[in-house]
């Protein structure tokens, strides 16, 4: 558990507090990569129901990977 200062003392908060709360308001996003093809996997879960969803890109900037981040937003849920 994480510790925060709140009004002169410290406070812990359990993992149920930190919890996303509903789907697609917290996600982690990472890259697996280079592939041997040079392009890159990134890997973005949904905190809320651990679902995974995965892109190839080419690149990990933030240029390209915007396009891809939209089209995993705006999937039909």
């Amino acid at each position: 558990s994480s510790s925060n200062y709140k009004q002169g003392r410290t406070t812990r908060t359990s993992k149920e507090d930190t919890a996303a709360k509903r789907p697609m308001k917290e996600l982690a996003m990472d890259f697996l990569g280079p592939l041997p093809s040079g392009k890159y996997l990134m890997v973005v879960i949904d905190e809320y129901n651990l679902f995974p969803e995965f892109e190839i890109v080419t690149s990990t900037s933030a240029r390209s990977i915007i396009p891809n981040l939209g089209a995993i937003f705006c999937k039909d849920r």
